[in-house]
């Protein structure tokens, strides 16, 4: 069994929290993109494969008690690449880390692979090796442009700022929001619905205002990227000449709803091409955290929310839709057949579940139809999904996102929302959705993301590669036992308790407003919140919540959720 030096791991935590004010500083000033993988216990690169723009910091974190290398294929086709063997020639021990900057020259599509000299085989400079191995691929956009360093909020509250991006000579224009200076925030990609422009797009059905507060209370970078007028139409029963995001898979299909060239590759499709570059411009321009990085679309958004994530599943870590799914008929509408499917029964308000509303798994499928936007069997990934859909659309059938919950083999949440609201987005949709997306990353770790969670709500920062990795071998040693729960009862406790925590005196709603989204990711309700503020007031220690809170039924479901 491996066991790891307690008291080291404590005088690392101790220290990486005493420096935090300098590194807050450095954070703020330092807009490189900073990718980490992990060397975890399983003898494994977590992720394995990386896709990163030129000037990104890779960084291998050691969280194993095992010593570990990176150590580039000498027959790799282009020169140079990461290699730890001259800094740490007996390998990187636990908790150490090793850097290396992909050359700010790297031309797209360069792959660099490398292995562990004690727990992976070299392979032939083309292709994975056997056992620790991994690969760095440069993903370059070409395009001019830039987000502004800085997006204040106007005199409507909003500060959702214009900027153009140029590819291939087009003009394409994003909104972008910027929350502070802070880097390593997680990128929020907003997908509007069909015939949206600046003036109106999705951020007008959250409301402008409401969407950069939540931006602000949960720390993400916003990105809005606008349509552009296509010269034809498409399955998703548009015209030529509308504004639309073109969702289209190289299918080859001679139906006649679909008379343009069709491509999911991201090098000829411009819309997923834009995506990539609002990715890069964003980790350039913010150093946004590129294993948080997030799609949710409304209508004819939804339908490409889902086919950036699958397309580009090598960079999206979770995505949401609302108003979308997967056709499995000639069109949205149907065709031959037109596609109905009228709901059960339901009360204003009720959330349910596909079968429940009245779906059946031949509902809205014709004979033979290609899947569209594209086939989850197409792809190599599908992140994890957030579906929703209102069971009086008629527009988009709630068909269409049961589907898509049926074809999906990865994690899903799916919810039918009986609303009365037809076409539209619920109000609780956008923190809903958020909610499951924050807690996924690409290296879809939950256990890391978990422990990222509570460094933001309880410290407001990014955990320190030595905290990160004394927590997830605690928890590793609780999952072994069976259950994790007291193993981050404890965490949050040390992170209540700790002088970082305590030195910003902070008030008794703030402090129950932390422990709310520490343990049950959300905000206190009014009555809750007045139930332990009157606690307090009678003279209650803080401390005695914490037990509470990870006692409740709530947090047990929350942890269930999420596989623990």
């Amino acid at each position: 069994m491996k066991i790891r030096n307690i008291l080291n791991w404590l005088f690392l935590l101790i220290a990486g929290l005493s420096l935090v004010g300098m590194c807050n500083v450095m954070a703020a000033s330092n807009s490189e993109a900073t990718t980490v993988v992990t060397m975890t216990n399983q003898d494994q690169f977590s992720p394995r494969e990386i896709s990163v723009a030129p000037g990104t910091i890779v960084k291998w974190v050691n969280t194993d008690t095992d010593a570990h290398t990176v150590t580039v294929e000498s027959t790799n086709a282009m020169a140079g690449g990461p290699s730890s063997d001259s800094s740490f020639p007996v390998g990187l021990s636990s908790g150490q880390s090793y850097g290396w900057t992909v050359p700010a020259n790297a031309v797209a599509g360069t792959t660099w692979f490398y292995h562990c000299r004690f727990h992976g085989q070299s392979g032939t400079g083309q292709a994975l090796g056997s056992g620790m191995t991994g690969s760095i691929k440069v993903s370059q956009v070409s395009y001019s442009g830039t987000f502004p360093a800085s997006t204040p909020r106007d005199n409507n509250g909003s500060g959702l700022t214009q900027a153009t991006l140029t590819l291939n000579t087009l003009n394409r224009e994003v909104l972008v929001y910027r929350p502070g200076q802070q880097s390593a925030l997680p990128l929020l990609i907003l997908l509007s619905p069909t015939g949206s422009d600046l003036w109106s797009n999705i951020a007008d059905d959250f409301g402008r205002g409401d969407l950069t507060d939540f931006a602000d209370r949960e720390q993400v970078v916003l990105a809005l990227p606008m349509q552009r007028t296509l010269t034809y139409g498409d399955w998703d029963n548009h015209s030529g000449g509308s504004l639309y995001y073109e969702t289209a898979s190289n299918d080859g299909s001679p139906d006649n709803q679909i008379n343009a060239p069709v491509s999911s590759n991201p090098d000829i499709n411009s819309d997923l091409s834009l995506v990539r570059a609002v990715i890069q411009e964003a980790q350039r321009a913010y150093g946004v955290d590129t294993s948080r990085v997030y799609v949710n679309g409304f209508s004819n958004g939804a339908f490409f929310s889902y086919f950036v994530a699958a397309v580009l599943n090598n960079q999206i870590a979770a995505f949401a839709e609302t108003g979308g799914g997967l056709v499995l008929s000639g069109t949205t509408y149907g065709d031959p057949t037109p596609c109905t499917l009228s709901p059960t029964p339901g009360t204003p308000g009720e959330v349910r579940s596909c079968a429940s509303s009245g779906w059946i798994a031949s509902s809205c499928v014709s004979t033979g139809a290609i899947h569209r936007p594209i086939a989850t069997a197409s792809v190599s990934r599908v992140p994890p999904g957030f579906l929703q859909a209102n069971d009086d659309d008629n527009v988009v059938p709630f068909a269409h996102t049961c589907n898509l919950a049926n074809h999906l083999s990865g994690e899903k949440t799916a919810r039918i929302v009986h609303t009365g609201g037809g076409h539209s987005i619920t109000a609780d949709y956008l923190g809903n959705s958020w909610n499951f997306l924050k807690t996924h990353r690409l290296d879809n770790s939950s256990v890391v993301t978990l422990i990222t969670l509570y460094y933001q709500t309880i410290l407001g920062r990014a955990p320190e590669p030595s905290g990160l990795a004394y927590y997830q071998d605690k928890i590793a040693k609780a999952q072994a036992q069976g259950d994790v729960k007291p193993a981050f009862r404890q965490m949050g406790s040390d992170f209540f308790n700790s002088p970082e925590y305590l030195n910003r005196k902070t008030s008794n709603t703030a402090y129950i407003t932390n422990l709310y989204k520490t343990f049950l990711q959300r905000d206190p309700e009014t009555a809750g919140l007045q139930y332990y503020l009157d606690r307090l007031a009678k003279g209650e220690s803080r401390n005695t919540f914490i037990t509470d809170f990870t006692n409740s039924p709530e947090f047990a479901n929350f942890m269930n959720n999420l596989g623990f």
